[in-house]
């Protein structure tokens, strides 16, 4: 949908919006923090699953916030290389509490966290210790311990009896429930149990069990929110893959997820298998293998076999094949992307090979298995930075984001800044509906400009904290970070943060400054968002080092000073990501986080009004006609357009001819789309100047070599100021 010609768009600074649906920021952070800044990584290479979130994690109501210092902060009592702390909302301001616990540091123990976990309200983490902090712990032991962060007592879960040994020690945290109810960890020492600790590979009647197991995976679900039942693989393997899959239940007979169910196969026997991920209640399980597991399975030359995709269903016990029916010699599946969502009905995964209508042959496809039906999704080409921690599902499989070094639409991605030996693009953040069965860009210029940089999100932990940061919603807003400016409020060239949905674009840092503001966390809902930045966006922060933020709609606390400039707010048209949406007006707010314009109490200023005309045309080419409310001169700018300026005589509609620059018809050409962002200012003879902002969408009617027919259509979005 398009402003059809001659129809009159009024734009006007409105009253500043309600609170409850702006965003301001808060500080997390205290101000005293001994000149060690908050830790944050800037690197996109670093961490597991190639992006590390720098240890924050921001529990699921937005109301309290882990996060990381490069040193000691004002109250710590433990002494490892990067102390956690936790701050909490309260109603006049954050309240910070040392997570680490008090510790012996000698040359046997050289950790470098001690905090691995927290539960979702924000009040209780898994700390390890060599103290003896609660009966039955052991000094200058393995202890692990869950510490009440309101109370400040410790509660011990056992003790390990081997030695600790530099950074890994001799234990690994594998998983845990959402209340720290039930706690999974490995060890190849003797552990002392406390009455809470028990062995998990056991058998119901208490012996051993027949495997020595440890959980599938920890980068994704394998336990149960209530931890009655887990995801176990046996240690031994078959090479590359795992030799069995097994289904553990409290009180119940482990069951071979992967057991053969061909006709006179033996079911007991282990079967290689890789693991790719599982609903919530593990009722379904996606994995691949190269031996044939069911009746019409077929990998091929056993010498040298196809994997296929399989599905258990652990409510029926029956395993499908969801590839049987693409020939052996047409796939090569790759667990490196793969994706369930938490109601199981949808998986997401990528191959080597077409086996769905409209899929390439000989590169990386990213395909998708919803309710069954297979569908190609996307050509992944030469994409660089694909991992388990770049991509996130919404729990019923609607909604589907992945950071990639990929072009998924027709934004060219390529980018001197970004360029490699094997790959030239810049990752950009895409967001897949299934229901709509379409690919967006969310990080994309809508311009259609190069990207300068590349855009992520940080999803990944660094090691030893459970927690894979939230990037999307259930009703598919995505957050991330760019280096480029995706609206015209982002004037400083440093990294942003922002929020798209649907087509909408939101600039949730400021946009201004020298600093670089990173993403590190959102709420469920996304109605906080969690950041870090060297940036004073508060009164109270005074000194230059890196601080924890959130942004939070209808937050502020009056407690920590005045806020910083806020960006202008960003929907519709001219804050559109590739494919562009039907463009909105939208209201300019206060001085916040989403707003712009006059602060609430002034007195408004008198609409101006935008008559726009649009024509099909050669040569890429338009006209505009702005309703003018007197005499004075109209400049018409915009990225992309040759400046063009008119003087009305009086009031009334004057025709402004813009013309495409040399770089964006090339665009134009190549992509067969372009949307440009104008920028019409007024100076009238008399009175306040005025500036409004529209957007005009060119589309190629044919591609072909040389000019192609293009079409200009005008949209509209509601920014306007006086003064």
């Amino acid at each position: 949908m398009f402003v059809a010609a001659g129809m009159v768009l009024t734009v006007a600074a409105a009253p500043a919006l309600a609170d409850s649906s702006v965003w301001r920021y808060e500080m997390v952070s205290p101000l005293a923090k001994n000149g060690v800044g908050v830790f944050a990584s800037h690197s996109p290479n670093y961490g597991i699953g190639g992006i590390s979130n720098g240890g924050f994690q921001l529990t699921p109501d937005g109301n309290a916030l882990l996060f990381t210092a490069a040193g000691a902060l004002p109250g710590a009592e433990g002494g490892p290389a990067f102390t956690r702390y936790v701050g909490r909302r309260m109603s006049s301001d954050w309240d910070i509490t040392s997570v680490d616990p008090p510790t012996k540091t000698d040359t046997t123990f050289l950790r470098t966290q001690m905090t691995f976990a927290l539960s979702d309200d924000g009040v209780r983490a898994v700390v390890f210790s060599n103290e003896a902090l609660a009966p039955g712990a052991v000094d200058a032991g393995q202890n692990v311990y869950i510490r009440d962060l309101v109370s400040g007592s410790y509660e011990l879960v056992g003790t390990g009896l081997g030695n600790w040994s530099d950074i890994g020690a001799d234990i690994s945290l594998a998983a845990v429930t959402h209340d720290l109810g039930s706690l999974f960890f490995s060890s190849s020492s003797e552990w002392r149990a406390s009455s809470g600790l028990g062995e998990m590979t056991v058998q119901p009647a208490g012996e051993p069990h027949p495997i020595n197991a440890h959980l599938t995976s920890t980068l994704v679900p394998t336990v149960t929110p209530d931890g009655s039942a887990k995801l176990l693989t046996p240690n031994d393997s078959f090479g590359t893959y795992a030799s069995g899959i097994y289904l553990v239940r409290d009180g119940a007979t482990p069951v071979q997820v992967t057991a053969s169910q061909r006709a006179g196969d033996d079911p007991a026997q282990r079967q290689p298998a890789y693991f790719i991920g599982a609903s919530g209640d593990l009722s379904t399980v996606f994995f691949f293998s190269p031996v044939p597991l069911t009746d019409d399975s077929d990998t091929g030359d056993p010498g040298a076999p196809d994997d296929t995709l399989y599905r258990y269903d652990a409510r029926t016990g029956r395993l499908t094949d969801l590839l049987a029916n693409v020939r052996p010699g047409e796939r090569v599946l790759s667990a490196v992307l793969g994706r369930v969502s938490a109601d199981g009905s949808t998986l997401f995964f990528q191959a080597q090979g077409a086996f769905a209508p409209g899929a390439p042959a000989g590169t990386r496809n990213l395909y998708v298995v919803r309710d069954g039906e297979l569908r190609f999704v996307a050509d992944l080409g030469n994409a660089t930075d694909l991992n388990p921690g770049s991509n996130q599902i919404s729990p019923d499989g609607r909604y589907f984001t992945l950071q990639a070094s990929a072009n998924l639409t027709a934004y060219d991605s390529s980018g001197p800044g970004c360029a490699t030996a094997s790959n030239p693009l810049c990752s950009q953040i895409f967001v897949y509906d299934t229901v709509e069965r379409t690919m967006s860009c969310a990080s994309c210029d809508p311009d259609g400009s190069p990207p300068k940089g590349y855009a992520l999100f940080r999803p990944s932990q660094v090691p030893g904290l459970r927690h894979l940061s939230n990037v999307l919603t259930d009703d598919g807003k995505v957050a991330f970070e760019s280096s480029d400016a995706l609206v015209p409020a982002d004037v400083n060239g440093r990294r942003d943060v922002y929020t798209w949905q649907a087509g909408r674009l939101e600039l949730i840092s400021t946009g201004r400054g020298d600093s670089d503001t990173l993403f590190e966390d959102m709420s469920a809902d996304g109605s906080t968002i969690a950041l870090a930045t060297r940036q004073q966006l508060v009164g109270r922060d005074t000194d230059q080092l890196v601080d924890a933020y959130v942004a939070r709609i209808g937050g502020g606390l009056p407690s920590q000073g005045a806020s910083a400039p806020r960006p202008p707010v960003c929907r519709g048209a001219d804050c559109q990501g590739f494919p562009t949406a039907p463009p909105t007006l939208v209201r300019s707010g206060s001085e916040d986080l989403s707003g712009t314009g006059q602060a609430s109490g002034g007195t408004q200023p008198k609409p101006s009004s935008i008559a726009i005309g649009s024509k099909t045309m050669r040569g890429g080419s338009a006209t505009v006609r702005v309703a003018l409310s007197g005499a004075g001169v109209l400049e018409v700018s915009g990225r992309g357009v040759a400046t063009a300026s008119v003087r009305a005589a009086g009031r009334g509609v004057v025709a402004v001819r813009l013309a495409l620059r040399s770089a964006a018809r090339r665009t134009l050409r190549s992509t067969g789309r372009l949307s440009v962002r104008l920028d019409l200012r007024f100076t009238p003879r008399t009175g306040k100047k005025s500036h409004a902002t529209t957007r005009l969408n060119f589309r190629s009617t044919q591609r072909r070599r040389g000019h192609g027919r293009t079409q200009a259509n005008a949209g509209s979005r509601g920014t306007a100021s006086h003064g």
